[in-house]
C-alpha cells in the first residue's frame, strides 16, 4: 500500500525522472488504478469506516463515474490503458451480478456512439477498468473486515445481516470548523455527492462581493493601496536575477512602476468582471433549474437552454482559471521564497528553473512548476492544486515557502476547481469525460458571447493602455503614509487625511482620463454593475478626541505599514517633482463616487458606513470573548490607542458567536455563511500568511466589510449573559 497522499501524483513525480522503459513498470500501476488506498488517508479515525459503509451498502454503479475520474491521472500519462473493443457497448446499472456489467452489440460503431451519447452505456473499454477497480476495492475491504472481525467466519456468517447504522459520526465531530480539503479527501470514501446549487451560489456570489470590496479597498485605504502594490512589484519577474547573476536593467525603473501599478488596477477589475460574469451565469442557471423543477431529472434528456447554460457555465471556470494560470506563471518565478530556484532567460525575459523540471527531487517545487511546463488542464487543476493545499497543511516549512500572494492564487483557482466539481454533478453526461464541455460548435458560438461580455474590459485596457502615466500620482509612496496603526494626535491625523487626499488624486486622475478617452468615467466602463459606495473617510482632530493613556505594551509597533515590503525593493526612480513638506490641513470628507466627474462631492465630515440595508437590526449576542474581537474589528481610534494583533482563531470564534458557520477553503480563504435568514450572503476573508495574526489596518478593513455586508457596527453586539453562553 502507498504510503503518503495522492500516489498518482507522488508516483507521476518519480516517473518523470525515469526512462520510458520504465515508465509503465507494474510497480507504479496501483498507484494510479487506486489512489485512494493509501496508509496517510486511511489511517485517520474515519475515513476506512466511510469506505466500507459507502461500498458495503450502495450498489456499486452508484461509484462508476467516481472511480473513472480516480484514474485520470493514470490515463494521462499512459500508465493505465483502457483495451479498444468496437461495436459493443457496457451498462453500469445493474444491482446484482447477473445485470451489473452486461455487455450488449450495438452493431455499427455509428450506433454505438449514438447509445454513448445517449448515456445509456459506456464503451467496453472504460467498463472494465472500472469493473477492475471496483473488484479490487471490495476485496481490500473485504480483508480488512475479515482482519477485524476475526473471530466471525465471514464466507457464512451465522449472524443476521445488519440494519443500516446511518452516516458515520465520530464522538468529537462538530467541534472544528468544516474544511474543503476534508471534504476533497473523504470524498472517495463516501457516497458520491448530488449538486448542490446553494453551495454553487454562496461560493460564487462571494468572491464577486470579496472582489468587489477590494476595488473599493484600493481607492479608500491607502495603507491598503500602497501594501497591494509593494506585493506585485515583489513578484514581478524582474526581480529574478539572469543567468549571469546580474539583475534586470529595468528593475525599479520609472516605466517598470507604471508597469505593476497599472497591473494592479488592471487585475483589481478583471478579476471582479470574471466573478461577476459567473454569478449572472450561477443566477441563470438557477432560475432555469427552478422553472423547469422536475423535468430535470436523471432519466430525462435536459431542456436544451438548461444544458446549455450549464456548459457555458463550464466554459466560463475554464476561461476564470486560464487567466489565473497565466498569473501563477508571472509570479511564481519571482516570489521572495523562491526565486533563488529561478533565473531568467535574456531571449524571452521568462523565469525558468535552475533545475529542469523532469529532475527536479523537490516534489513540493515540481508541483508548483507543472503549469510551466505542462498542460494542467490535462493534469486536472483541482488534483493540482489539491495536491499543494495538502502539502502546505500538513508541512510548516513547505507553508513558510510561498508568499501570501501565491497561495491566495492557489486558494482561487482552488475555488474554481470546486465550481468545475459542482458544476459536472449538474450535468449527466458520457461516463469518461472528465467534466462538462461544450462540443466545437458550441465553442464557437461561446468565444463570440465571451467577446461581447468582455466589452467593458476592452474599454478599460483602452484607457491603461493610451499614455494614463500612473507612476507621478502614485510615487514617491511616503505620500500615502496612513498611521492608522498609531495612537490617533492632531499629527497622526493630519498624515492620514493627506493620505487619503493622495489616493483621490490618483484615482480622480484615472476618472479624467477615462472621459479624455471614452467620454465616461471609470467605473462606468462596467455598465454599472460595480455599486456606488461612500468612502470613508478621515474626520478632523478636535482638542476632544485626545485619547487617554492605555498600558503600556497595548499599541503596536510605531514604524509605517508600508516600510517593511518597501524596504525590500530595489528603488531608482525619484519623482523629480519635490513634495512640499508644508501642507495645510484641510477639513475631510465622504468622497462620493457618483456625480460629475472632476467635482467634489458635498462635504460630510466623519466616517461613512454603508450597509447593504438601513433598516434597524436586532441586537446580537455574542460571548465576552467575541466581543473583545469585535471591539478591535471596529475600534474607535479616536479615543484610545489602536490594539495589538488579533489572533485568527480569535475572529473564527467571533463570527460563530455571532450566528456564522464557517469552513476553510484551500489557500488561505475562509467562507463565513450566516445561519440567520435575513442576512442573505456568505462572505469570504483571507486567513494571514504565513502566520495566523491579523495586523490592525487589516481588522479596521475586515470591520468595514462587514459593515457594508451586514451594516454591523460595535453597537450591534452585546455581551451574552453567562448561562447563555455556557
Amino acid at each position: 500500500m502507498p504510503r503518503h497522499h495522492r500516489p498518482d501524483i507522488g508516483s507521476l513525480h518519480r516517473l518523470k525522472k525515469l526512462p520510458e522503459t520504465e515508465f509503465r513498470m507494474k510497480t507504479w500501476k496501483d498507484h494510479f488504478l487506486l489512489p485512494s488506498i493509501n496508509l496517510e488517508n486511511l489511517s485517520t479515525t474515519k475515513n476506512l469506516l466511510l469506505f466500507m459503509h459507502s461500498r458495503g451498502r450502495n450498489s456499486p454503479g452508484l461509484f462508476s463515474t467516481a472511480d473513472f475520474k480516480s484514474t485520470y491521472i493514470g490515463l494521462y500519462t499512459s500508465n493505465l490503458v483502457l483495451p479498444c473493443v468496437t461495436g459493443t457497448m457496457i451498462t453500469l446499472d445493474g444491482n446484482d451480478p447477473r445485470t451489473y456489467g452486461r455487455l450488449h452489440d450495438c452493431g455499427s460503431n455509428d450506433h454505438l456512439f449514438h447509445e454513448i451519447a445517449a448515456n445509456r452505456g459506456t464503451i467496453v473499454g472504460v467498463g472494465l477498468l472500472i469493473m477492475t477497480i471496483q473488484e479490487r476495492i471490495l476485496d481490500f475491504l473485504r480483508r480488512c473486515a475479515e482482519l477485524i472481525l476475526h473471530d466471525i467466519r465471514l464466507e457464512n456468517p451465522s449472524d443476521p445481516f445488519q440494519p443500516d447504522p446511518g452516516e458515520v459520526v465520530l464522538a468529537n465531530e462538530g467541534t472544528q470548523h468544516s474544511s474543503l480539503q476534508t471534504e476533497i479527501v473523504e470524498a472517495p470514501y463516501r457516497l458520491p455527492p448530488r449538486h448542490d446549487m446553494s453551495r454553487l451560489r454562496s461560493f460564487v456570489f462571494a468572491k464577486r462581493d470579496e472582489y468587489l470590496d477590494e476595488i473599493w479597498n484600493l481607492r479608500e485605504d491607502p495603507a491598503h493601496f500602497t501594501e497591494t502594490i509593494l506585493e506585485w512589484a515583489e513578484h514581478r519577474h524582474e526581480q529574478v536575477r539572469m543567468a549571469d547573476g546580474n539583475v534586470s536593467p529595468q528593475l525599479g525603473k520609472k516605466q517598470w512602476w507604471e508597469k505593476t501599478i497599472n497591473t494592479v488596477v488592471a487585475d483589481a477589475y478583471t478579476s471582479f468582471h470574471a466573478w461577476n460574469c459567473l454569478s449572472k451565469q450561477v443566477e441563470n442557471l438557477a432560475a432555469l433549474k427552478d422553472s423547469y423543477g422536475d423535468r430535470i431529472h436523471d432519466d430525462n434528456t435536459l431542456p436544451t437552454d438548461y444544458e446549455d447554460a450549464i456548459l457555458y457555465l463550464a466554459f466560463l471556470v475554464i476561461q476564470a482559471m486560464k487567466r489565473l494560470i497565466v498569473k501563477w506563471k508571472d509570479g511564481l518565478a519571482a516570489s521572495p521564497q523562491l526565486r533563488t530556484h529561478f533565473a531568467i532567460d535574456k531571449s524571452t525575459g521568462d523565469g525558468y528553473p535552475k533545475v529542469p523540471w523532469d529532475q527536479q527531487k523537490d516534489k513540493f517545487l515540481w508541483l508548483l512548476e507543472i503549469p510551466l511546463f505542462d498542460d494542467i488542464f490535462r493534469i486536472s487543476v483541482s488534483s493540482v492544486t489539491d495536491a499543494i493545499d495538502w502539502m502546505i497543511s500538513t508541512d510548516q516549512n513547505n507553508r513558510n515557502r510561498l508568499s501570501p500572494w501565491l497561495v491566495s492564487v492557489v486558494s482561487e483557482l482552488s475555488l474554481l476547481g470546486e465550481l468545475q466539481r459542482q458544476t459536472s454533478l449538474l450535468h449527466e453526461r458520457p461516463v469518461w469525460t472528465q467534466h462538462a464541455r461544450p462540443d466545437n460548435r458550441r465553442l464557437e458560438e461561446y468565444d463570440d458571447r465571451i467577446f461581447d461580455d468582455t466589452e467593458d474590459l476592452i474599454g478599460m485596457y483602452q484607457v491603461l493602455d493610451n499614455g494614463l502615466e500612473l507612476v507621478p500620482f502614485a510615487m514617491p509612496f511616503d505620500k500615502f503614509n496612513f498611521p492608522c496603526h498609531k495612537r490617533r494626535t492632531a499629527i497622526t491625523t493630519r498624515a492620514m487625511q493627506e493620505a487619503e487626499k493622495a489616493l483621490d488624486k490618483f484615482w480622480q486622475h484615472i476618472d479624467n482620463h477615462t472621459v479624455s478617452i471614452c467620454s465616461v468615467r471609470f467605473h462606468q466602463l462596467f455598465k454599472f454593475e460595480i455599486e456606488e459606495r461612500e468612502l470613508a473617510r478621515t474626520p478632523d482632530w478636535s482638542d476632544a478626541d485626545a485619547p487617554q493613556p492605555t498600558p503600556k505594551g497595548k499599541s503596536i509597533a510605531e514604524a509605517p505599514l508600508e516600510d517593511d515590503l518597501a524596504s525590500k525593493l530595489h528603488f531608482e526612480w525619484h519623482d523629480e517633482r519635490a513634495v512640499s513638506q508644508e501642507t495645510v490641513a484641510t477639513p475631510k470628507q465622504k468622497i462620493k463616487t457618483r456625480g460629475i466627474p472632476g467635482e467634489p462631492a458635498p462635504q460630510d465630515a466623519g466616517i461613512s458606513h454603508e450597509a447593504e440595508t438601513t433598516q434597524e437590526e436586532a441586537k446580537i449576542a455574542v460571548s465576552k470573548r467575541a466581543m473583545k474581537t469585535f471591539s478591535i474589528l471596529f475600534f474607535d481610534d479616536s479615543h484610545e490607542a489602536p490594539p495589538g494583533e488579533l489572533p485568527w482563531t480569535e475572529f473564527l470564534h467571533a463570527m460563530a458567536s455571532a450566528g456564522f458557520t464557517s469552513q476553510k477553503l484551500n489557500g488561505s480563504a475562509w467562507i463565513f455563511e450566516p445561519t440567520n435568514d435575513n442576512l442573505r450572503r456568505g462572505i469570504i476573508f483571507h486567513e494571514p500568511h504565513p502566520v495566523a495574526k491579523i495586523r490592525y489596518h487589516i481588522a479596521r478593513t475586515i470591520g468595514r466589510r462587514l459593515n457594508r455586508a451586514y451594516g454591523w457596527t460595535l453597537e450591534t453586539f452585546e455581551r451574552a449573559p453567562k448561562a447563555l453562553v455556557e
